[in-house]
């Protein structure tokens, strides 16, 4: 989300093109053996586990690629959406089948047409171009996901929110204002990282605890 703070944005517009720079520069063949990797460590947590609809990207630029982790997802049956922008504003997220015909969803990304219905997911993949431990996203800078998220809360439908990144898109800390919504873990191709201000456990990982 946009800041109201300049200091802040500026902050974040410099720390973004710092984390970019790095994300752009992992080889081609290393964001392959990332994403596998991140497949792997993701379908063994418990909340994506039991979860009906997961909500998943189509990605851009240097992003990691969630589509090996999505087609595992789908051959344990889960409901899987995508994000489409409605406005300056506002993204949903709407019913990708495997035989649907994508369309062009804003900023480069793909999703399912308007003839698509929207769903709710109860887990959301999130990419980024940074993280914190605390869970602290560094977006695009758009403000998406934090008041679609935001959205949901008021209307007690908080999802679980995982972050898929590669571990150098870690950072000491994302400079943050209060409507920030923290990621309860981010998984990279080094580890799953139980953010602090999020709400899953060591434990709950061990063992296998839906919370």
């Amino acid at each position: 989300m946009a800041s109201g703070n300049p200091n802040l944005a500026d902050l974040k517009a410099g720390l973004r093109k710092s984390v970019m720079a790095r994300r752009n520069a992992v080889p081609l063949g290393s964001r392959s053996e990332a994403a596998s990797a991140i497949t792997e460590r993701a379908l063994m947590i418990p909340q994506l586990q039991q979860a009906r609809v997961v909500g998943g990207y189509w990605p851009i630029r240097s992003e990691i690629d969630p589509r090996g982790l999505i087609e595992g997802l789908r051959q344990t049956e889960k409901v899987i959406t995508l994000p489409v922008v409605l406005d300056s504003t506002r993204i949903d997220f709407r019913l990708w089948e495997t035989d649907d015909d994508l369309v062009d969803a804003g900023f480069g990304t793909f999703a399912p047409g308007e003839a698509a219905p929207t769903t709710v997911p109860d887990v959301i993949l999130a990419p980024m171009v940074g993280f914190d431990r605390r869970g602290i996203r560094l977006g695009y800078g758009g403000g998406y996901y934090d008041r679609y998220v935001e959205r949901l809360i008021e209307l007690d439908k908080r999802p679980f929110l995982i972050g898929i990144a590669h571990s150098c898109q870690e950072v000491e800390q994302v400079p943050n204002d209060v409507f920030d919504i923290a990621l309860d873990c981010v998984v990279t191709e080094a580890e799953l990282v139980v953010c602090s201000a999020g709400r899953l456990t060591s434990d709950n990982v061990a063992s296998g605890a839906v919370s």
